[in-house]
């Protein structure tokens, strides 16, 4: 898949933290087919108590934007990865999602390759390869919250001011 087709965002899941596999598969499993985005955003809304349809709206697109899911305004459904990921749990659908659908998880794992770094470190990194759009630091955490869900790479330390490491496969 090319650069073009990569989101330029990604979000957290409802849960934290450690948790995003957890209600990704959640949110799979309520959904039925042909299943109207009304019924899956109120089912959001109830479970994790949100406050907005918007907010709940907007896990939807995580996930769409993974391609586990294709998401429209009228219908959600399960996409093959989607259904792949929800029989087998297998953490590499997810992986791969990252890498190919969301720019700059792959980028940032290649830098950390060569060298365990602190966010500020890999920031700068990041900025000189041209995510320099990004302002604060918050579109790579949460990358790289997502890459340590599905165990690509490790914090190391302190929580405060923790060292990013690739997990090597």
């Amino acid at each position: 898949m090319s650069q073009i087709n990569r989101s330029n965002s990604i979000w957290p899941l409802p849960g934290g933290s450690g948790n995003y596999l957890n209600t990704m598969r959640w949110i799979l499993e309520k959904v039925r087919p042909s299943m109207p985005t009304d019924d899956l955003l109120d089912l959001i809304v109830n479970n994790f108590q949100l406050s907005s349809r918007k907010t709940a709206y907007s896990y939807l697109r995580v996930i769409h934007d993974l391609g586990l899911l294709h998401v429209t305004k009228d219908r959600v459904e399960k996409t093959q990865q989607g259904q792949s990921y929800l029989e087998t749990h297998d953490r590499k659908i997810v992986e791969d999602a990252l890498f190919n659908r969301i720019s700059g998880t792959r980028e940032a794992v290649q830098v950390l390759s060569k060298s365990p770094m602190k966010i500020g470190g890999l920031f700068e990194e990041m900025k000189a390869l041209g995510y320099d759009r990004w302002k604060t630091k918050a579109q790579l955490r949460y990358r790289l919250h997502w890459l340590q869900e599905v165990g690509r790479i490790r914090k190391v330390g302190s929580n405060t001011r923790p060292t990013y490491e690739v997990v090597q496969s």
